[in-house]
């Protein structure tokens, strides 16, 4: 009988303690239930052009917090303002995820101008443009080396090593003409990007100046990978000092590009006929004026 009895004991000790695991379970996960608001999500809002101020109170309203991450310059966003975030937005986070945002200095990126006097032409086009800088314009000098680089300018203003300018700033050569002055023979850069063809352009110590189809300058890079070469002026083949200017005349509509240089080329075959029809007049060809002697005769038989 107090085998039975303390066979009830035990297994009454078994089942209050496995009762009191579940419970204990059950209470722990209720809890990370809670804590991670399982099945509750905020979905994340656009950061990207508020300032600083707007973003915080924006993450706030939403139960979200910002940090920032880092800082990078941007010329078309106002200086301050949220150029890029993570995670993007509309992406699902819980409540309190920090939001990383990346935003615009104040001030852009400063680049030491580099030594390049007495380098060579290709050489310190390479360097200029792994360092951010853009290439402007060519000019030659008397030298007795050609193609080294004997000085440099922005805006005018002569640069020294060491000076420090913005990236993407642009960056005016000047290079020794060698003994004699070099001709050079302009490429035929039509079909090219304006990017393609002002390197080819500049490959060939040539400037250049984009145009659009009405003839209106385009200014800076952001025509150098949308726009087209349909006309250059002058044409290819011709003979041009070292440092002349080649105007490229350009169009955003890359499928209209082959028809307008055939269409120029045609136009120009029909001017050509002109001209060469305009050289025959009755001063300088004779067959012209035996003919039209022969006519005035024939009209008084």
């Amino acid at each position: 009988m107090n085998i039975n009895k303390n066979l009830q004991i035990i297994l009454l000790n078994i089942l209050l303690a496995v009762v009191l695991i579940i419970g204990l379970i059950f209470i722990t996960l209720k809890s990370i239930d809670n804590y991670t608001l399982h099945g509750e999500v905020i979905t994340v809002p656009e950061f990207i052009g508020l300032s600083q101020d707007e973003a915080a109170k924006l993450a706030h309203s939403m139960q979200l917090k910002t940090t920032i991450s880092d800082s990078l310059h941007a010329s078309d966003a106002a200086p301050g303002a949220i150029i890029d975030q993570y995670p993007a937005s509309g992406a699902q986070v819980k409540e309190g995820r920090a939001i990383s945002l990346i935003i615009n200095t104040v001030e852009e990126e400063k680049i030491a101008m580099p030594q390049l006097k007495n380098v060579s032409l290709r050489q310190s086009m390479n360097k200029l443009t792994s360092l951010g800088f853009r290439i402007g314009r060519i000019t030659y000098e008397q030298s007795e080396y050609k193609n080294l680089v004997l000085g440099y300018t922005h805006l005018d203003d002569t640069l020294e090593a060491g000076d420090l300018l913005t990236k993407g700033a642009v960056i005016n050569l000047i290079l020794g003409t060698g003994r004699n002055i070099g001709k050079v023979t302009v490429p035929d850069v039509r079909g090219s990007s304006l990017k393609t063809a002002y390197q080819t352009l500049l490959n060939n110590h040539l400037n250049s100046v984009y145009v659009d189809k009405n003839g209106s300058p385009l200014i800076g890079t952001d025509y150098d990978n949308t726009h087209f070469v349909f006309m250059q002026e002058p044409k290819s083949d011709t003979l041009l000092d070292a440092g002349s200017t080649i105007f490229l005349f350009s169009t955003d509509n890359k499928e209209e590009l082959n028809k307008l240089i055939r269409e120029l080329d045609s136009l120009q075959m029909e001017e050509q006929k002109v001209i060469d029809y305009s050289e025959y007049s009755e001063e300088n060809d004779p067959g012209l004026n035996e003919v039209a002697i022969e006519d005035e005769e024939s009209e008084f038989e």
